[in-house]
């Protein structure tokens, strides 16, 4: 391969690497229930394919057994976590299929934590009234117990460790931890709530928000920093705040007034609703992902969901940009996949790039070739 070739070669890999995203495409796949079972809440979803839930076991007038599975693809569904007959609840899943929750209704709730390479921890040793919200895959955990006075207090437990207070903080809950240790915290308020990111190594306690976001009844946080919120009460936004202080509001789907986010990963893609709401406004409501520098689009539209599934909702994001959803195939409720099937494709500004490349390596080529001939050519 002579030296102009090479270089061709090497600025096309070139403008690959530094590809942008492209919209997103899907492809439908249901995941197995565990046998004999009916789907009770959806959980969480991980970059490797692995699904926590919870399932129930109707037991005709005696009492249901819950209880979580871990769905590992090519392996199928294996129990993990406490068993309940009461409630249960799957709030964080980490690369290496570590699970964390609650279980148990409101006033008697605790945390509790599965890690696939040890026992199952019963609790998080928080106390009654806790809940495990997050982990991250060096498997620290964050989130809450009750106080004596019943408000929350926010914790963290180093990985296989017991919780200990988070930071200064007497009140609220730690409801997100990223793989770079900083925690996203919600303070006590109404029915929204400020949000704050804490760095547990200084104590550091930095709030996130401006005068246009005061109201925050929903946030994400991803490795970058980066926080997804929902903002407003009544008629609700969607937007994210960056870790340099910018923030992006969403514009969500045409046609629709109002906007959730529901999850975010690391290539700044966001999971959310949009929907109208109010009075005289029929609601109505339709999956969107926002995908920075293509836009929002709704991912249900560009999916061949199967005849026979019905009531579809979107949940959670991976790193992939693989959704966890979950819906009903006849009278059954189950859990699937949308996986990601887009290409992604160079950004305008690197096909320019590229063909100014591939420009001065012809030009070379043809130079070459001249000096190899020994004439003058065409100036």
């Amino acid at each position: 391969m002579d030296i102009p070739t090479r270089l061709a070669a090497l600025l096309v890999a070139s403008a690959l690497t530094v590809a942008a995203q492209a919209a997103p495409r899907y492809r439908f796949e249901a995941i197995a229930s565990p046998t004999g079972t009916q789907l009770w809440r959806n959980g969480d979803l991980n970059d490797a394919g692995q699904v926590a839930a919870v399932w129930y076991t109707p037991q005709g007038d005696a009492t249901w057994q819950i209880q979580a599975a871990l769905y590992t693809p090519g392996l199928g569904q294996v129990a993990i976590g406490p068993v309940s007959t009461d409630e249960l609840a799957v709030y964080g899943l980490n690369a290496s299929g570590a699970v964390v929750g609650a279980v148990g209704d409101s006033d008697a709730m605790r945390a509790w934590r599965f890690s696939p390479t040890a026992a199952p921890i019963g609790g998080a040793a928080a106390g009654v009234r806790s809940a495990a919200m997050a982990i991250n895959d060096a498997g620290a955990t964050v989130g809450f117990h009750a106080r004596p006075d019943g408000l929350p207090r926010p914790w963290i437990a180093s990985p296989g460790g017991t919780p200990q207070p988070l930071a200064s903080l007497d009140e609220g809950a730690a409801i997100g931890i990223n793989n770079r240790g900083e925690v996203l915290y919600a303070g006590p308020g109404g029915p929204g709530f400020p949000i704050y990111r804490v760095d547990p190594a200084t104590g550091t306690v930095t709030p996130v928000g401006n005068s246009a976001v005061d109201t925050i009844s929903a946030a994400r946080l991803n490795d970058d920093g980066d926080i997804a919120v929902t903002f407003g009460w009544r008629f609700t936004g969607a937007g994210v705040f960056h870790a340099d202080g910018s923030f992006t509001q969403l514009a969500g789907l045409p046609g629709y007034a109002d906007q959730q986010s529901f999850d975010l990963n690391d290539r700044g893609q966001v999971l959310g609703a949009s929907y109208n709401a109010g009075p005289g406004i029929p609601f109505d409501s339709r999956p969107f992902v926002y995908t920075p520098g293509v836009g929002t689009v709704d991912p249900l539209a560009l999916t061949d969901v199967p005849d026979g599934w019905t009531g579809l909702a979107l949940t959670r994001l991976n790193n992939h940009g693989d959704i966890l959803g979950s819906g009903y195939f006849g009278d059954d409720a189950r859990v699937f996949l949308l996986r990601n099937v887009a290409t992604p494709v160079p950004e305008p500004g690197t096909l320019a790039m590229l063909g100014w490349g591939l420009f001065a390596v012809g030009c070379a080529g043809r130079a070459a070739r001249r000096g190899r001939s020994g004439g003058a050519g065409p100036g």
